[in-house]
């Protein structure tokens, strides 16, 4: 996610993500509104790598369950607040991507935890704005010149879609040096060309899965947590690094 360009925001931002503490985010009555329960942010743990800082995260939502009632003899609705994670965020403050976070989580948690961070910097000091945004990549203008960098020639699986075809809506292709073949010159290059939605390269010995809104991820990690996570982090870095540095992260 690319991170605010207000420096009031920058500042309250990563003031909060760098101080292990329980920010409340949310209040709300239970269903006898008699009693007012809270939900809150924990940042646990915060530990610096060699490109920013790495936060161990967890937030409270609430849920909705079913409980059978012995008494009534039937399923009676509950909601019940628990809290979720850990999930890891990380700041990077290495040049090109000393303006973004990434957040090492599925596409849900990442917007949930965006929403919260957004709801406590307004909170502190009255923003407006929010001070994360999804980032973008567009692969219908720069799929060339990410192409053409170095590490990633070699197209490993693709999805396009809105192509121009009376018989083919949209095209997921798999292989290897994908690019190479008539398929990706058609779908991809041609008069009926689609968009691309999903590009996977082959990186440092991986695959990797890059997504036109911005997510990234892998099937060949090594660590989810503790001090290896690190070197997945500064791998996603350098696919970051890359992208930006053909202008595809926007």
């Amino acid at each position: 996610m690319k991170i605010s360009s207000n420096t009031e925001v920058r500042m309250e931002l990563s003031k909060i993500l760098t101080e292990p503490t329980v920010y409340p985010y949310y209040t709300y009555s239970t269903l006898d509104s008699s009693k007012e329960e809270t939900l809150s942010l924990y940042i646990k743990e915060v530990d610096s790598t060699e490109i920013g800082k790495k936060m161990e995260v967890y937030f409270e939502t609430i849920l909705p369950f079913k409980e059978i009632s012995f008494e009534e003899k039937k399923l009676v609705p509950v909601r019940r607040k628990i809290a979720l994670g850990p999930f890891y965020a990380h700041i990077f403050e290495k040049p090109p991507l000393d303006d973004f976070i990434g957040i090492l989580a599925g596409n849900r948690i990442s917007k949930r935890l965006a929403t919260i961070l957004s709801i406590l910097v307004k909170k502190k000091i009255g923003a407006s704005e929010s001070p994360l945004r999804e980032v973008k990549i567009p692969f219908y203008l720069k799929q060339e010149d990410i192409r053409k960098i170095q590490d990633f020639q070699d197209v490993k699986e693709i999805i396009v879609e809105d192509i121009y075809d009376p018989f083919v809506e949209w095209a997921w292709m798999k292989g290897s040096s994908l690019d190479q073949s008539d398929e990706f010159k058609k779908f991809v290059e041609g008069p009926s060309a689609g968009k691309i939605k999903l590009l996977a390269v082959h990186f440092i010995d991986r695959d990797y899965y890059i997504y036109e809104d911005g997510r990234m991820f892998t099937r060949q990690a090594k660590a989810t947590s503790g001090p290896q996570l690190n070197s997945e982090i500064s791998l996603f870095f350098e696919i970051g690094k890359r992208l930006h540095t053909v202008g595809a992260l926007i």
